[in-house]
């Protein structure tokens, strides 16, 4: 999965890769880390797009093309989901806590 940031695969693709069914990949990803392997990709993308975030000056646009979101939106709503703000506040509230300290 953290190899294809840019192009996720999709979950059959990945169990098919492996040589595993679909259903044994999720019941071992929910087994072993406790979410099915689509939240996962997600929390893996999210990661690495606060990463881009805090470490480089990228549009919300380019970001998303990096980490694998069909557009700037898609990142947004899922962003905001995930952690109850933008991902421009996000980065805003980073930098203020870095020059902060």
């Amino acid at each position: 999965m953290q190899q294809n940031l840019h192009a996720p695969l999709s979950i059959a693709r990945i169990a098919r890769d492996l040589g595993v069914g679909r259903r044994k990949l999720e019941r071992h990803f929910s087994a072993d880390l406790g979410v099915p392997p689509a939240d996962a990709s997600i929390r893996i993308r999210l990661a690495q797009a606060r990463l881009l975030l805090r470490q480089s000056s990228h549009t919300i646009t380019r970001i998303a093309e990096e980490t694998g979101f069909c557009d700037a939106s898609h990142l947004i709503r899922v962003f905001r989901e995930a952690t109850g703000v933008t991902p421009d506040q996000w980065r805003q509230s980073e930098q203020g806590m870095t020059t902060e300290g």
